[in-house]
């Protein structure tokens, strides 16, 4: 019975500095972290002491808008002073104003000094194939076509359908989702975008993307062999010749002969 509710005290101190992230309130995230905690993730390590990661907190780079533990974590006590807790979570939130929905496995070290917890450790680590093979993209270049990575494009009009359907009739693993408009699945080596379209079933919808690092010079070559490119008017894009620009990205679409619509796609940092 005494362990149980040691290993509670430490999950509810976990929580704890959850809701406090997801309430932005700063001073009860600093009284539950350590003089200098250590995290670890996607984007490396570092050791961050108290007031930085107040700045962080208060940069609204990013805001947690709801978390879910999923399943019951796992709490190993190295010592009188000293516990591990670790668990799966389900994390939705807004960043650079756009909302992102993700899974990760995640880890706390929890040390006690006079009487108080404190988190001196955090890991987190995105779901996802073991070798990051999900997550390893190549930056665009300005090989051939046939050199780039090309991602298949499915319209759907009802996307909780379609989840269930890709999810659980196929067994495809979502890596990714943008505001319940978009969910990205691994299938092998290559991803499949399913997304939301009213013309779905038309065949009107973009069927495959290629990303290229000059679209430019793409559309240029395609056009030497016979290629037509659509043009069409959507808010917030201007035609630049035959190419769509609006915000970070170039688009230019053109079919095959069947009537499938395709593209091509240079993001911001292209040419």
């Amino acid at each position: 019975m005494e362990q149980a509710q040691s290993e509670r005290e430490i999950i509810d101190l976990e929580h704890a500095y959850w809701r406090a992230i997801q309430e932005q309130d700063v001073d009860s995230a600093m009284e539950l972290t350590d003089e200098r905690c250590v995290v670890t993730g996607a984007q490396g390590y570092a050791s961050i002491e108290r007031d930085q990661f107040a700045q962080m907190m208060r940069s609204g780079r990013w805001q947690l808008n709801r978390y879910e533990l999923l399943g019951k974590p796992a709490v190993r006590f190295l010592g009188p002073d000293v516990a591990v807790v670790a668990y799966k979570v389900k994390e939705e939130l807004k960043v650079e104003g756009k909302p992102l929905t993700l899974e990760a496995a995640d880890a706390s070290t929890w040390v006690r000094r006079d009487g108080r917890w404190r988190c001196a450790l955090h890991t987190e680590s995105l779901v996802g194939d073991p070798f990051g093979r999900d997550r390893v993209s190549r930056a665009p270049t300005d090989e051939p076509i046939a050199a780039q990575d090309a991602v298949a494009n499915l319209a759907v009009k009802d996307l909780s359908k379609a989840r269930k359907f890709y999810e659980e009739t196929l067994g495809l693993k979502p890596v990714h989702e943008e505001g319940g408009e978009v969910v990205v699945y691994r299938s092998g080596n290559s991803t499949v975008n399913v997304y939301r379209s009213d013309y779905a079933g038309t065949n009107q919808a973009t069927a495959v993307t290629w990303t290229v690092g000059n679209i430019e010079e793409a559309v240029k070559d395609l056009k030497s062999k016979g290629v037509i490119f659509e043009h069409y008017d959507m808010p917030g894009t201007r035609l630049e010749d035959d190419i769509h620009v609006s915000s970070g990205m170039k688009v230019a679409w053109f079919k095959d002969p069947d009537g499938n619509i395709l593209n091509l796609i240079s993001p911001e940092g292209g040419q």
